[in-house]
């Protein structure tokens, strides 16, 4: 059974009240799945709960995401919720029988006393947002090593990360390294109970999400994965999300020397959602298509 937790409250010197609604969690052990794991290090936080590198009683390493359902607003049905999240792992588990882009889970549970839902999974190296930052930085050493001056980043990371793309639509911190291979860690269905499904509108995250998802101007299909997979092209060429809703580079900044990638980002990210190209097409372009051209 699960641990004796509870939120700690402990009053600051101003009086207030603090809740350690993250800190008491390290080190805690949890019963998900027939499977105990004790909480390590928190590796990302949300909305409504957190990930965390986490250990079996067998020394295995895992990532455990804790959402916090109290967290939620009064007239979100629970049992919806929770739902959803089976719903999260059981398609997860099916689409790892056609790709492995798609992270392995090992379990879910809820733990009805403090309401806290758990998935675990298999754990990850570094986010796509991570990896992007980073290889920013390091272009940044070496053009000012006087070395060169590559476009941006490597045209060759920028390529094998794009291939992968085209079968992982999601924002960047979804995205995750497991040593070479990007996979996506979530699929977004509980998000989607908690916000409530319109045909027209999703909601999403700015700029990586299509525009048909945050202001509902059309209707949101397949094609606004294509959006999100541009603007991730995007993101890892520039640095920066397309924060203007549209291909052109940032201000002050010339395009990237590829014209390749600024051909599938004029493509990809049109307003107009009909104008975009399939997931097909997406694969059958050059750049993903044709091991020369970078």
């Amino acid at each position: 059974m699960y641990n004796n937790i509870y939120w700690n409250q402990y009053p600051c010197k101003f009086g207030t009240p603090v809740y350690h609604r993250k800190i008491w969690l390290i080190n805690q052990t949890f019963r998900i799945k027939n499977q105990f794991y004790t909480l390590r290090e928190r590796r990302g936080t949300g909305s409504f709960g957190s990930v965390w590198a986490s250990t079996t009683l067998d020394g295995r390493r895992a990532a455990v995401k804790v959402f916090n359902l109290r967290k939620l607003r009064r007239n979100i049905n629970r049992l919806a919720l929770i739902n959803s999240f089976k719903a999260e792992v059981e398609m997860t588990s099916s689409m790892r029988n056609v790709t492995n882009h798609v992270v392995n889970i090992y379990g879910f549970d809820f733990d009805g006393r403090t309401k806290l839902a758990f998935i675990a999974m298999e754990l990850g190296d570094q986010t796509l947002q991570d990896r992007v930052k980073e290889l920013h930085r390091m272009h940044s050493q070496y053009i000012g090593s006087g070395m060169g001056d590559d476009d941006y980043i490597s045209a060759r990371e920028r390529k094998n990360i794009w291939i992968q793309l085209v079968h992982c639509d999601m924002k960047p911190a979804n995205l995750v390294f497991f040593g070479p291979i990007l996979k996506v860690i979530d699929l977004g269905f509980a998000q989607k109970e908690i916000v409530g499904y319109n045909w027209q509108k999703l909601g999403g995250t700015p700029y990586f999400s299509a525009p048909e998802c945050m202001n509902g101007g059309a209707p949101v299909t397949s094609k606004a994965d294509i959006w999100s997979a541009g603007a991730i092209l995007y993101y890892l060429t520039y640095g920066t999300p397309p924060i203007y809703w549209t291909s052109q580079p940032p201000p002050g900044i010339p395009p990237t020397r590829s014209a390749s990638v600024q051909h599938i980002l004029y493509q990809c990210l049109q307003q107009n959602p009909y104008q975009r190209p399939y997931q097909y097409q997406l694969a059958q372009c050059p750049l993903t298509s044709n091991p020369v051209i970078v």
